[in-house]
């Protein structure tokens, strides 16, 4: 949710999808401590007071919370020098806490969870 080497302004990529009718899966990075954590729920809250009803609503398909963090934390990750994750119970809190923010939103119908990449074996 947060725009890169800012202290908190929302993702840029919020506007260009909403001016070009794109659907948006938003994205709150979780390999983070809690601080951290609390600006990208800032952000998130921002995001639906700025873009209200007429915008976010019908736009976000989607909020995952940690996208390669499972992977990171497992033992293939560390493995593969995959950087730090977070574990399971990091994640569900992150989760509980964005589930939370979205009660009574413009977005209370949008599904969040953990999005992963699936990793072939070989």
């Amino acid at each position: 949710m947060l725009q890169e080497d800012t202290n908190g302004e929302v993702i840029s990529a919020i506007p260009a999808a909403l001016a070009t009718g794109t659907s948006i899966l938003l994205g709150l990075w979780a390999s983070v401590d809690q601080d951290q954590f609390s600006k990208e729920i800032n952000a998130l809250i921002v995001a639906m007071a700025q873009y209200g009803p007429g915008g976010l609503s019908g736009s976000v398909v989607g909020i995952s919370v940690g996208s390669e963090d499972l992977y990171r934390a497992s033992a293939l990750g560390a493995a593969s020098n995959a950087g730090t994750g977070q574990n399971i119970s990091v994640l569900l809190d992150y989760i509980g806490q964005v589930r939370s923010v979205l009660k009574g939103s413009v977005l209370k119908d949008v599904p969040v969870g953990v999005s992963l990449y699936i990793i072939p074996l070989s």
